[in-house]
């Protein structure tokens, strides 16, 4: 065995703790996106200034690619914490409650809640919304 610590089988989590990991964990993915978005974007002003267009341009792709890219790791971080409970709702609305929590101090919130739609919808494939496990009307 490796080193670290032990996590506790998914199957005896309760809800709510499965919850927190997995909104801190969607949490923690969305600060990432954002902060390597910034990133990029600080760039722009020296790029302009120095007419470096095809640096532009690269930053414009990267920018586009960082957000499937983060939700591309988050979603498989999660299927592989949550197994064979990725998909039941309750743990969900659950986890949209622990991470709206953790998300309501932020500038970007609303970016933030349109992220965990995005995971959502990964997850379940939604058509229409699902009030329970999507953010609506900034709830």
């Amino acid at each position: 065995m490796s080193g670290g610590t032990i996590s506790p089988a998914v199957g005896t989590l309760t809800d709510s703790r499965l919850a927190t990991i997995c909104a801190e964990k969607a949490e923690h993915a969305f600060r990432d996106y954002e902060e390597g978005f910034l990133a990029i974007t600080r760039r722009a002003r020296e790029r302009f200034l120095t007419r470096d267009w095809s640096g532009t341009y690269a930053d414009a792709a990267e920018r586009l690619h960082l957000y499937g890219k983060a939700l591309d790791r988050l979603t498989s971080d999660l299927e592989s914490v949550m197994e064979a409970r990725l998909q039941e709702r309750n743990v969900w609305t659950a986890i949209k409650a622990v991470y709206s929590s953790l998300i309501a101090r932020r500038t970007a919130w609303e970016i933030a809640e349109s992220f965990f739609n995005s995971l959502t919808r990964r997850i379940f494939a939604t058509e229409g919304v699902d009030q329970a496990i999507e953010f609506v009307d900034t709830d």
